[in-house]
């Protein structure tokens, strides 16, 4: 049980960082992170056409940055106001933002 643990930690936490870019805390004022997901080549789409060729859209363009590839998986800062634009791109299944912190309730 031990082993299964550290190896878990190393997996999640020590790999990541060698393989890229440290990953801030938080994203910038007025950005959240997300988790996009592309669909993969030959599923169905939105439309319910298979998706074929599709070309992956351009986070950078959007304002924001991607930290971490796996896949069709990928983790990015966004601007807020950006997300719904990039939801719509043809290639996305689906933008999921992650909570970053709680604040108490007054």
């Amino acid at each position: 049980m031990a082993v299964s643990l550290l190896l878990t930690f190393v997996l999640t936490m020590v790999t990541p960082a060698l393989a890229g870019p440290a990953i801030p805390a938080k994203p910038g004022p007025r950005e959240g992170r997300y988790v996009m997901v592309l669909w993969e080549s030959g599923t169905p789409g939105k439309d319910g056409k298979p998706v074929r060729d599709l070309v992956e859209p351009d986070v950078a363009a959007h304002g924001g940055r991607v930290w971490r590839t796996e896949g069709d998986e990928r983790l990015i800062d966004l601007p807020l106001a950006a997300a719904a634009q990039l939801r719509r791109h043809r290639s996305v299944k689906y933008l999921q933002r992650l909570w970053m912190e709680s604040r108490p309730r007054k």
